[in-house]
């Protein structure tokens, strides 16, 4: 039985991390949980310009749709 479908363009590679989520039991079940309540997880599907941490607070902020964050040009 499917449990989970990830729908994905062609060009996306999730990142490592989720792998690691996944194979934890205990992260599965909790995701699944979440799952069966009707919620979503969303993976964002973009870079930034900035590396490590400064980029993924960014990213973040961009998911939460944080109105306060410069749009690039």
């Amino acid at each position: 039985m499917v449990q989970v479908v990830l729908l994905l363009d062609v060009d996306f590679v999730p990142p490592e991390e989720l792998s690691r989520i996944f194979s934890a039991r205990q992260e599965y079940q909790s995701t699944l949980v979440y799952l069966y309540n009707n919620a979503v997880i969303v993976l964002p599907a973009f870079e930034t310009l900035q590396g490590g941490a400064d980029g993924q607070q960014l990213a973040l902020k961009l998911a939460k749709g944080d109105s306060t964050v410069p749009s690039s040009r």
